[in-house]
């Protein structure tokens, strides 16, 4: 578990809140992708609005999504239609997919508009 955060204000998709303690520098809204892929991203930007520019955001796995909405594509437009603002606010946002699950209309948007990737494999 993760006890502390110095400046720091979250999003946590409900899978990964476990992680994290909230406090007052951190805020975990659990939002669900089983509402479908409308009212989950109108439940991400509200959330992301408010906590206005320079917020830090850790997301739960992203392949998560395209299994509930069985839908690769899905995945790509969350991504294509969230990513950009939080760019534009200036924040800090962690997301993490399996690589080798999804097809290039749901990982080509994640690795199209992402500035920043960090490749991981387990088990070195």
């Amino acid at each position: 578990m993760i006890a502390e955060w110095s400046e720091f204000r979250a999003l946590v998709l409900p899978y990964a809140a476990a992680l994290i303690e909230p406090g007052p520098l951190v805020t975990i809204h659990a939002v669900y992708p089983t509402a479908g892929f409308r009212t989950f991203v109108r439940a991400i930007h509200a959330v992301i609005e408010p906590a206005g520019p320079g917020a830090h955001y850790l997301f739960d796995n992203l392949s998560h999504l395209a299994e509930v909405w069985i839908s690769d594509i899905a995945l790509g437009n969350f991504y294509r239609l969230t990513c950009p603002r939080l760019w534009q606010m200036e924040t800090v946002t962690y997301f993490a997919i399996r690589r080798a699950r999804h097809s290039d209309r749901g990982l080509g948007p994640v690795l199209r508009t992402n500035p920043v990737h960090a490749r991981y494999r387990a088990g070195g």
